[in-house]
Order: structure tokens, then sequence, then C-alpha cells
């Protein structure tokens, strides 16, 4: 899971403004995993999975009624209990 509300985005005609939907959670995944990616020079997916899944914050999404990883990005994507792990 990933911010998807109230994401402070580009508007028409020059202007800036919040945004909300998965138009918006999509980049800061996109952007996460190049940056796990890019760091630790991962290029296959299941090792970038691995390593996300160690940034991520577990079961911290409420209402998660279906059967899928329960992860949330932290919102800015830095964790310093991560980085003492690391």
């Amino acid at each position: 899971y990933a911010p998807g509300s109230d994401i402070y985005s580009t508007l028409p005609g020059n202007r800036y403004g919040l945004l909300s939907g998965t138009s918006m959670a999509s980049p800061i995944i996109c952007g996460f995993a190049s940056a796990i990616g890019s760091a630790n020079g991962i290029i296959n997916p299941g090792e970038l999975w691995e390593e996300i899944q160690k940034w991520t914050i577990s079961n911290k999404v409420q209402g998660n009624k279906k059967k899928i990883v329960n992860n949330l990005i932290p919102f800015d994507g830095y964790s310093t209990e991560n980085e003492e792990n690391n």
C-alpha cells in the first residue's frame, strides 16, 4: 500500500494542488522501487521485492479483507529503524 490521498501534484494551467487515487499511489510505488533497486544494484524482481519488504511497515492497513500483503510504505520513504538494521 502507498499513500494515495491528498498528494501534492502538478495541475493543468501551470498550477499545483492536492489529488487522490491510484494515479497518485502508483508513482510513489514506482519511485520507491526504483530508489531501492538503484541504491542496492538490484535488477531481479524477486530480489527487489525482498528488499522492498525490508523497508515497509507490516500490518498497518486496517480493513484488509483480501488475502494480499499488508505492508505500508512509510509516507516519507525513510525509516531510521531500517537504517540501523542494514
